[in-house]
């Protein structure tokens, strides 16, 4: 399925019809909360959450730059995906797999 299949929503009543499904989407949504994700829950972001989480990454990966160009093989894993940059200098993101079992996103 599409990501646009999961509103960010993480009740597992609401979300029980989607059980079995897989989607691709960001790890945000699927690994346990961290101290950031549970400050940024709590304003009212809503549908924005992608956003969000890849504003974060933003702020983390900018550091983190000039190590991605010399090291080609190195990836930084971010709230919005895993993050790699070409020889062109250019960023790419790898989304993990995730399905539903039980109301909850688990990753695959």
């Amino acid at each position: 399925a599409t990501s646009r299949t999961y509103a960010g929503v993480q009740d597992a009543n609401k979300n029980q019809d989607l059980n079995g499904v897989q989607l691709i989407t960001l790890p945000w949504f699927i690994t346990a909360s961290s101290p950031v994700q549970q400050a940024i829950n709590k304003l009212p972001t809503g549908a924005l959450q992608e956003m969000v989480a890849l504003g974060i990454d933003s702020f983390y990966l900018y550091p983190r730059l000039y190590q991605l160009e010399r090291f080609p093989y190195h990836t930084v894993t971010g709230e919005a995906g895993e993050w790699r940059m070409n020889a062109q200098r250019e960023l790419y993101r790898s989304l993990p797999v995730a399905k539903f079992t039980r109301g909850h996103l688990v990753a695959q």
